[in-house]
């Protein structure tokens, strides 16, 4: 993350890692995907995508769609500036789960 001249810019690991197929990666689950590739609602840390997409919040079913990032340790400020700033977490893989 860049802060210069009033200007944010946010440039995440996830971006870097976006073509990452290795099924032993490790990363975020996201409760919701957003248009544009973003996701919000942070769900679990230190999961793989399969686990992620496996994963089934509550007991009933849920109206948004998990998605996954590969970034792992997601800070409080990361955060804030990802879902206020950036509008969600960039480099989101939606699960489309069933």
């Amino acid at each position: 993350m860049d802060i210069s001249g009033g200007t944010v810019t946010i440039s995440p690991a996830a971006d870097a890692a976006a073509d990452v197929t290795d099924d032993d990666v490790r990363g975020s689950c996201w409760l919701k995907t957003e248009p544009a590739g973003r996701c919000s609602g942070l769900y679990a840390l230190n999961v793989t995508q399969a686990e992620c997409c496996a994963l089934r919040p509550g007991s009933r079913s849920i109206s948004y769609s998990t998605g996954w990032t590969p970034t792992l340790n997601v800070t409080s400020r990361q955060y804030f500036y990802w879902i206020i700033v950036g509008q969600g977490v960039p480099g989101c893989r939606p699960c489309r789960c069933k």
